[in-house]
């Protein structure tokens, strides 16, 4: 088990960024409207220490960090989607317009 991290320890850019998927989650579960996302977001991306990430996350329930990992939440389908992206790899499942085949404006000549 690794050390409890102290709340007054810098934050990097992964705390950051993993702060910012914990309120996309919670606005995705309604538990944050798009206004306090928004201002969430802005101080999750100036925070300097972990205690700042935690105080923006303290009142979703599972997500503080001194309480550990998040406990298994009843959708289910949150945890997995989190757990399978990485940043900067969403990419969209939905099928794009389908190409009939390459176009050839005039006859090749040979």
């Amino acid at each position: 088990m690794s050390e409890p991290i102290e709340p007054d320890a810098r934050a990097g850019d992964a705390d950051r960024k993993l702060t910012a998927e914990r309120l996309k989650c919670a606005l995705d579960e309604g538990r944050l409207d798009l206004t306090e996302y928004d201002e969430r977001l802005q101080i999750a991306f100036a925070a300097k220490t972990y205690r700042q990430l935690d105080e923006l996350v303290v009142d979703i329930p599972g997500w503080l960090r001194s309480a550990g990992p998040p406990s298994p939440r009843p959708q289910g389908m949150v945890n997995r989607w989190i757990g399978s992206v990485r940043p900067g790899s969403v990419r969209s499942r939905r099928p794009g317009p389908r190409s009939a085949g390459p176009r050839s404006s005039s006859p090749a000549s040979g």
